[in-house]
């Protein structure tokens, strides 16, 4: 399944003849990448894409109006709304995705639209050696290969059974990728695909306080060749340009775990004491995202 068409309807997106500010460039960019543009009038959205030959899975709408939103809906087809001034009491509410007119719209983003809406994971974060990308419940397989592996369980909770795994992707993960844009990724190897660690955010409430949490865990045979770091560095670089309320991360780590002590060091935490977690004693490290 791949993105293939980029639809509108005319009456939207173009006025006297002449398209909005910054869809001209948008069009293009997303011609350079093999995505084709098609614009209607105002009929039916699914009628008009079955009458020129296109898949409803293959396509994106741009939507500004309710009613073009509820008709890519119909046809199961992946949208974007953007509010612009034409149309300015539209609600826009149906649409995962509002944006303000195009400004920050590119081909990436378009992709990462269309991929959301039919849960295609995302590639979030590129390192010169690895990537990272959303789980689904089809990796959890690699998943416990990896957790089984030496030295994998010296830090780490194990994993649930599977069946609790399974609802805690479906449900809490996948949320918090929805509305976060972040969440646990699985560490892949960026020439192989091979499987070698875990990583990413999540949420800890120490006290009343919500805290931004970074957490890491990288296969045996990886370790002591500067993935941690690599990984960990491009995780913090993604954290400083996410829109949340954090401006700060922080790692929990047990004390006789020198190796991740000193890589916390390396990146610029900072030790900031002792905090009681479940039933064991960890350092509590934070690293500031505005300096």
């Amino acid at each position: 399944m791949k993105l293939k068409y980029l639809i509108y309807k005319k009456s939207e997106f173009e006025h006297e003849g002449v398209l909005l500010d910054g869809f001209a460039r948008l069009k293009k960019e997303a011609k350079a990448y093999g995505v084709q543009s098609a614009a209607f009038g105002d009929g039916p959205l699914c009628s008009s894409i079955k009458s020129e030959g296109i898949e409803a899975d293959c396509a994106l709408a741009l939507a500004a109006r309710d009613e073009t939103l509820a008709e890519a809906k119909e046809g199961n087809v992946a949208a974007l709304a953007l509010k612009i001034p034409l149309f300015p009491n539209e609600g826009l509410y149906q649409s995962d995705f509002l944006r303000e007119g195009f400004e920050g719209v590119d081909i990436w983003f378009l992709e990462r639209v269309y991929q959301r809406a039919h849960g295609i994971p995302w590639r979030v974060i590129e390192t010169k050696r690895c990537y990272l990308e959303e789980m689904t419940v089809f990796d959890l397989p690699e998943l416990y290969m990896l957790y089984s592996g030496a030295g994998m369980a010296d830090y780490l909770p194990p994993l649930r059974s599977l069946t609790e795994e399974i609802c805690y992707v479906k449900t809490e993960l996948t949320q918090m990728y929805r509305f976060f844009g972040y969440g646990f990724w699985l560490a892949r190897d960026r020439f192989t695909d091979e499987l070698i660690g875990r990583a990413g955010f999540s949420h800890f409430f120490l006290g009343e306080d919500c805290l931004l949490e970074m957490g890491y865990a990288i296969a045996a045979k990886k370790r002591r060749q500067g993935y941690a770091f690599e990984i960990c560095e491009a995780m913090l670089a993604y954290a400083k340009g996410m829109e949340s309320c954090f401006d700060r991360v922080n790692c929990f780590v047990q004390e006789e775990n020198k190796a991740s002590r000193n890589l916390l060091k390396k990146l610029g935490f900072e030790w900031k004491g002792k905090q009681i977690r479940g039933n064991c004693e960890m350092l509590l490290y934070e690293y500031l995202l505005n300096v």
